[in-house]
């Protein structure tokens, strides 16, 4: 979805000879991970990095829940690698990196600007992306319905 943001990297631009992204509503991201497996740390300080209205990402939260076990019970490997890159994203002021699973006070955190936005009247309705493991789906979709998010407003993709 990031790369819709971005005239360089978004579908149809090229070919359209559009210099207007489709997706340019503000963008919340709750990024759930293992602290040995945290995929595209450069990519997200890049996108929270930009200047005010130039980033890609308003806001980031990263729950990062512990590294897995092998059977023989050693740690996953480059675990050194996965803390380095976290440490240019702890120092961003729009992202908050978590040592926890996604909570539902987590999510409602994170909604309430949101949610108040809308019913503000400021920008469009909230929409909220959830991918992941068929059980981590069905759990924070229920988190979310707690919250009070319409499902119609969320859209879950199997990963």
């Amino acid at each position: 979805m990031l790369h819709h943001s971005d005239p360089a990297t978004c579908f149809g631009t090229s070919a359209t000879g559009c210099n207007k992204p489709p997706l340019t509503s503000p963008v919340s991201l709750v990024f759930a991970c293992r602290a040995d497996d945290v995929l595209m740390a450069s990519e997200l300080a890049s996108w929270c990095g930009a200047a005010p209205g130039q980033a890609r990402l308003e806001r980031c939260v990263l729950a990062i829940s512990p590294p897995a076990q092998n059977s023989s019970g050693e740690p996953a490997p480059f675990p050194e690698a996965a803390a380095a890159s976290l440490e240019g994203l702890r120092a961003l002021p729009n992202v908050r990196v978590c040592e926890s699973r996604v909570t539902h006070e987590m999510l409602a955190s994170e909604l309430a600007p949101l949610q108040a936005r809308t019913f503000a009247g400021i920008g469009g309705r909230c929409r909220v992306v959830v991918s992941g493991p068929e059980s981590f789906n069905g759990a924070v979709k229920e988190m979310l319905i707690a919250c009070g998010l319409d499902t119609e407003r969320i859209t879950i993709l199997s990963a």
